[in-house]
């Protein structure tokens, strides 16, 4: 549980702040570079921080094989952070300036990977 309010604090420490440049699918793009041309801004102020409802269930829990499910990967644009959950098997947008939820989806299964906003 620690590691996802961890995961989301950084993530919206980096982006809620900066509001320039989205990160539509995990890691930026499609090649995972994990690079934006954003400039960050030379202090970083947390605006909010976000509990998600259930923590992550993984797929493979007694495995090492398979770790790529055991926190939430959120992705963000126009404004919005979005993640998928494997827990409630819903995706989740939230205000990227709030931190309220927009919307939920159901998807009828856990969802393991990063959404892609398109």
């Amino acid at each position: 549980m620690k590691r996802t309010t961890l995961t989301m604090i950084i993530w919206l420490l980096l982006v809620v702040e900066m509001q320039a440049a989205d990160w539509p699918m995990y890691r930026m793009d499609s090649a995972r570079s994990g690079y934006s041309p954003e400039q960050l801004p030379e202090r970083l102020v947390l605006q909010w921080t976000y509990q998600s409802p259930h923590p992550p269930t993984p797929a493979w829990p007694t495995r090492n094989r398979q770790q790529f499910d055991r926190a939430y990967q959120p992705v963000i644009a126009g404004g919005a952070l979005y993640y998928g959950s494997s827990a409630d098997c819903k995706v989740y947008a939230l205000d990227a300036v709030t931190g309220k939820t927009r919307w939920t989806f159901f998807t009828d299964g856990p969802v393991r990977f990063a959404p892609v906003v398109w």
